[in-house]
């Protein structure tokens, strides 16, 4: 019987030692496994401090009025450097058309193609001379993204206004809005309200 426990006993000895080894550097790394594993799978940080401090006015493009659309969408993404300037534009190739419902037929091809075209240089001069006001971790990253929605919305006549045209943009960081605005720029005296 004695013989049974000392084999007993040599055979269970290893098992747990590896076992009390395993649990105690489980113990003691878990909480650095837990903050390494978080840092791989975590998003890119959305901005914090950063904020869109002047965006230039642009004209309301007239190839949208010659269309009869009601609205007219496209976006651009640019890069802002440490200093807050727009380094890079580039266009999504996306546009988002609402069109005047009592017309027959939409716009064609072609003029959608050219309407994208002028809308995404439209858009990206006015992206190219915005400032940006950079947080320190922002400028210590050397730069970050911004994806600009620009929103070009055809004035309607209603009884209560005339002429309010506007081109709305939406300056968009990693799910944050930067900022949002109406650049049109005659929107104080094209735009009549009573």
């Amino acid at each position: 019987m004695c013989e049974f426990k000392r084999s007993l006993a040599v055979r269970i000895l290893p098992f747990l030692v590896a076992f009390s080894l395993g649990l105690g550097s489980a113990i003691y790394l878990g909480s650095y496994g837990k903050d390494l594993l978080l840092r791989s799978v975590r998003q890119k940080k959305v901005l914090v401090d950063t904020q869109v401090v002047s965006v230039p006015d642009a004209d309301f493009p007239n190839s949208v009025l010659k269309l009869h659309l009601n609205g007219v969408a496209t976006k651009v993404r640019a890069t802002v450097n440490a200093d807050g300037r727009v380094t890079s534009v580039r266009p999504e190739h996306t546009l988002y058309i609402n069109a005047d419902n009592t017309l027959s037929s939409g716009p064609s091809l072609s003029s959608n193609m050219l309407l994208q075209k002028e809308l995404e240089n439209n858009l990206s001069r006015q992206v190219e001379g915005t400032r940006f006001a950079v947080g320190t971790e922002e400028a210590e990253q050397g730069g970050f993204e911004v994806v600009v929605t620009g929103n070009f919305l055809i004035p309607v006549e209603t009884m209560s206004s005339s002429g309010c045209s506007q081109i709305v943009l939406t300056f968009d960081s990693g799910g944050r809005i930067l900022w949002q605005g109406n650049t049109e720029r005659n929107r104080s005296k094209g735009c009549i309200t009573f």
